[in-house]
């Protein structure tokens, strides 16, 4: 039976997620494209931890860390992407 995330992007720009099988990072299971301030569902297939990568373009740098690397979430579980520029 396949899982499920659910993703959060807290961010003000349209982002990139796509989820791996915890530890790896080359092609990525799923991929999807979440809007800013929305939240969405991805699938982890029978994955018992996925590792979750976010970019902002197609082929663009990983934004907060390598999806190869922890942390990582559950299916059921739900991952939170927050980036913000402030200025005071």
């Amino acid at each position: 039976m396949a899982g499920q995330i659910t993703l959060k992007n807290d961010s003000i720009d349209r982002l990139l997620f796509s989820d791996f099988n915890a530890g790896e990072g080359g092609i990525p299971f799923e991929a999807k494209w979440v809007d800013a301030n929305s939240t969405a569902h991805m699938s982890t297939g029978d994955f018992k931890s996925v590792g979750i990568g976010v970019q902002i373009q197609e082929g663009g740098r990983w934004l907060g860390g390598e999806p190869q690397n922890e942390p990582y979430v559950k299916p059921g579980g739900t991952f939170r992407f927050v980036m913000r520029k402030e200025v005071s």
